[in-house]
């Protein structure tokens, strides 16, 4: 293992998309990606590894801005890693494109590089693919036009206001994040009540749960599991909010009028 040259943030999917086992992601991120990075000498970081509190979009651009190396996993065209794609790319920092195999390729950015992985996760091909990755890592940071679409089309990078944010435009961010929170727990309150409610002819819990079929409670569980994370996110966010003017409290008590609602139906994964 090569000496510890700084983080390399991971942009990949954090939870399981229809269609995925329980944790697949998980795997990948375990088998693959970290031990193919720290191999080349850096440290792995996924933002969910992140332990302090805070602004979890704040974190997400600090490290896209400020880690020596990214790998970015395109495998399930998740908007939210093509998001952190883009900003890593208009500051024009180096960052490793791969993508499970059978992944079609994004047209926008096919002018550049983007390894294979088979997901199976065969021992096998888990080891070629931890070399494949490691060697497009060291090919990456020893050429700095390497996957950059702002040095292959002769643009200017983005640059960080010297000044830094606002109190005020640093709320605006933080309300932001909270109003996105809030509409994703009322899509995933959406999910929950369909499966918790499949058949209107069960008039009870203990009977929906009788009724339901293996596949129906472990989507049930899932959807039930993240929707409490999400929830947990909004709270942590509510908890770092600084001062706010009268427009943006009202913004505050709506968010906090819909979360109470969501809140009462929401079940803890333990029960």
């Amino acid at each position: 293992m090569e000496e510890n040259k700084g983080m390399c943030f991971v942009i990949m999917p954090i939870s399981d998309p229809s269609g995925y086992d329980e944790g697949h992601f998980a795997s990948i991120y375990r088998d693959i990606f970290r031990p193919a990075i720290e191999s080349a000498g850096y440290e792995p970081h996924r933002v969910d590894e992140d332990s302090s509190s805070g602004l979890i979009q704040a974190k997400i651009i600090e490290n896209l801005i400020q880690a020596p190396m990214a790998v970015c996993d395109l495998s399930t065209r998740n908007p939210n890693v093509l998001f952190e794609l883009g900003i890593r790319q208009a500051f024009d920092k180096p960052v490793v494109l791969v993508q499970e195999k059978g992944t079609e390729r994004i047209f926008d950015i096919n002018g550049i590089s983007c390894l294979d992985y088979d997901p199976r996760l065969l021992y096998s091909e888990v080891l070629k693919s931890q070399d494949c990755i490691r060697r497009a890592i060291l090919e990456t940071e020893s050429k700095p036009r390497y996957n950059s679409l702002i040095k292959l089309l002769k643009l200017s990078s983005a640059k960080m206001p010297e000044e830094g944010l606002s109190k005020n435009e640093m709320n605006e961010v933080m309300l932001n994040s909270i109003m996105g929170a809030v509409r994703e727990l009322k899509k995933e309150l959406s999910d929950v009540r369909q499966c918790y409610f499949l058949a209107d002819k069960r008039e009870t819990q203990d009977a929906r749960d009788t009724a339901a079929t293996p596949e129906e409670r472990a989507e049930r569980e899932a959807i039930q599991n993240k929707l409490w994370k999400t929830y947990m996110v909004t709270q942590q966010t509510l908890k770092s909010l600084p001062p706010l003017d009268e427009k943006q409290m009202k913004i505050l008590k709506d968010a906090i009028k819909q979360a109470k609602e969501i809140n009462q139906f929401i079940p803890t994964p333990d029960e």
